[in-house]
Order: C-alpha cells, then structure tokens, then sequence
C-alpha cells in the first residue's frame, strides 16, 4: 500500500495486528488496502483518522460483515485480463478469479462469465489506445434478495464479436435477474455511461432491502454498498429527523422513504433524472403518500424550500457540498443539519463553513467498507441561537 496516497499515511501503521489476507490477489488488486490487518486494528485506526480530524472524541460503530458486504463490482476487461486495476497503477489490470467482497452466489456467476469469455475468446478493451471491444463488465445484486444485475459495457461490435456476447448472455441469463448491454465509443472511462442501453435481457430493475424498505435499482442508481451499516445510519438518521424536511442528494430515495413517518413533510432533490423516476416507484411500492421528489441541482435548495425547514438530510458525493451550496443552505436556515458523509475530509470542510451560524452536537463514525481505508461519517447540526 502506498502510504503518500493513503487516507492515514501519517499514522503509526505500527500498532496495527497483523492478519493473513483472505484474498488470493490482496499483494496485486488495488481493491482493498487493509486485509493484511486484524479488523479490531482497522477500526482502531479508522477511529484515529477521525478523532485527529475532527479533534474530539468519537464513536465508531463497525460493519456487521466484514467480507462479502457490497452489492456493486465494476470489472474492468482491459489487456486481455477481466479484474481490477493493480495498486497504485492505472495502466494494468489484476486479472481476478474470485473477489471476496462478493457474496457466493455473486462470485458464482462471476466464475462462470470468466470462463465464457475464455471460451469465446471475447476482445478486451484498450483503454490507452482505445481500442478493442468489451471494456466493463458490472455487477449489482442484492444479499437479502439474492437477485443480480449485470452490466455489459462495450464499443460497437462487429458481427463477430456481437455473436460472441450473444452466446455468453444465452449462457448466463437464467442464472440471474437481469443483463443490460451498453454500447460506448466515447474515450471517458466509465462503467455505466448515461446513455439507452441497446439490449435489456430480464427485468429493468433489481430489489434491495434496507430494514422492512424494498428499493428498486437501476444500472444508474447510487445506492450504499453495504446495506447492513446503512441500515445503522438511516436509524440513527431517522432517530433525529422531525418536522418539515428536506432530502438533499436523495438518489433513489433510500432515506427518504425510510424516515417519513417521522416527518410533517418530506422533499427529495435529486439531480439524476433516473435516479427520481425510481425514487417515485419506491414511494408507491413501499405505499407512502408523504414524500414528494424533483430533479434538481443541490444548488437549487432555495427553490424548494419551505418556510420553515425543520430538518435538513445531506448526503453528498465525495467531493462534499463546497461554497455555493453552503451558502444556500445558511440562507435556508433549517433548524436542524443531518449530514451524512463518504469523505470525513470533504465533510470537515463544510462543517467548519457552515459552523458560522451552526453548532455540531454530534459525530459518528461507521465503517461502511471493511477492508479498505474509507468509512462513512454522520454529522448533526443545530441552529445557533440568536
């Protein structure tokens, strides 16, 4: 692990136990950084990382699993090699037989798709070049419904390589719930571009679960990767929310549907346009009549804001809110913040901006990804007085 690159490079990696990695590529793939460490010393650091950031003290509650906890992989099929790109170099691909991060009934299908394309002889993509023909293939699935989504992503085909595929997706269809098929020559490298799939075998969506909450996913939809800790947050969440409220960066309205029976009024912002329409279809598959979503920028707040913002959710990307957004909230003046974070760094930016008018009562921290040097970080905020 490159410790100039690292979260925590400048903490005493010494007091970490050491532990054999489960992982038969831990040395190459750049996937995880902290196998080689007893979990009890990763959460030990993690807890340092936050309490020297933020200077005071603070609760860190670990993640139930700590292997086979996401339900997202993206594979990148680059060089011949399906895998993950080596630690700390771009220009190579970990060719991965088996990803522990993965449930087994995931890895399975993973099994199989590799063996396909070797049977097949499938071209890989040049991302240096740019050339060749397939370049990602993703998953998302579900733990508790055991459902599976794949992504293929690849450049226009020739009738020969289109065949190939044709053959790998007849192989594999009945093994999961849905394949979707993209075709992309643009030279940005991206998973899943926003584009119209050429091909959707099987449903359009998948279903997770979040407590007794069913949520729809799509190849576009943000959703945490570790449902079991989002679980912890959206409790903890839901435990502070009241009155008229506001979900900012909602995605497909995971939090806002989980915490309305705990609010006068609830409003989702959203700037993905398929993000809301699936938003909508959780409110009416989990019967709720309260929560109201638009498509709109995170800079749009005010446009949508109520009178009176009792409780304002944030869940941002890992770039945070930054200036423009902050200011809009101190002119919104909600009377409570619940800030949920990926990027304690990003978030500590923004909490000391938006400190001028309010105070934080509390801050967690949880650790969404085992195995790795992240964690996610719930922040509460109250209005100063006058």
């Amino acid at each position: 692990m490159s410790k100039k690159k690292d979260f925590f490079s400048k903490y005493n990696y010494s007091i970490l136990i050491p532990a054999q990695p489960k992982c038969i590529h831990f040395k190459e793939c750049g996937g995880c950084s902290f196998q080689n460490y007893e979990y009890a010393s990763q959460l030990n650091l993690k807890k340092e990382f936050l309490q020297n950031l933020f200077k005071k003290e603070i609760k860190l509650t670990p993640s139930p699993e700590q292997y086979a906890y996401r339900n997202k992989m993206d594979f990148v099929y680059a060089f011949g090699n399906l895998g993950l790109r080596e630690k700390g170099n771009y220009k190579k691909v970990i060719e991965i037989r088996e990803c522990q991060m993965m449930p087994s009934f995931a890895q399975e299908v993973y099994a199989k798709i590799y063996s396909s394309l070797q049977k097949y002889n499938v071209e890989s993509y040049d991302y240096i070049e740019h050339k060749g023909f397939l370049r990602y293939i993703s998953f998302r699935y579900s733990n508790k419904t055991k459902q599976i989504m794949l992504i293929f992503n690849s450049t226009t085909p020739d009738d020969v390589q289109n065949t190939k595929l044709e053959n790998i997706f007849e192989e594999i269809k009945s093994l999961v719930t849905s394949i979707y098929w993209f075709q992309y020559d643009g030279l940005t490298d991206i998973p899943v571009p926003n584009i119209k799939p050429v091909k959707i075998i099987g449903t359009e969506t998948i279903e997770e679960t979040i407590g007794d909450k069913i949520y729809l996913i799509s190849p576009w939809s943000f959703f945490q990767v570790n449902v079991d800790v989002a679980k912890e947050v959206f409790e903890r969440i839901k435990e502070n929310v009241s009155g008229n409220c506001i979900d900012l960066c909602c995605g497909v309205g995971a939090i806002t549907i989980y915490v309305e029976n705990k609010t006068t009024s609830i409003i989702g912002i959203e700037q993905v346009s398929q993000a809301i329409e699936l938003a909508n279809k959780n409110r009416i598959l989990n019967k709720k009549t309260k929560p109201l979503f638009f498509v709109a920028d995170m800079k749009d707040l005010l446009q949508f804001a109520p009178l009176e913002i009792d409780t304002l959710i944030i869940d941002p990307p890992r770039a945070g809110l930054q200036k423009k957004v902050c200011e809009r909230i101190l002119k919104s003046s909600p009377k409570k913040i619940i800030y949920m974070s990926c990027n304690p760094k990003t978030q500590k930016m923004d909490l000391d901006y938006l400190s001028k008018e309010y105070e934080l009562v509390s801050l967690e921290g949880f650790d969404m990804f085992p195995q790795t040097p992240h964690l996610e970080t719930l922040a509460i905020l109250t209005r100063k007085e006058d």
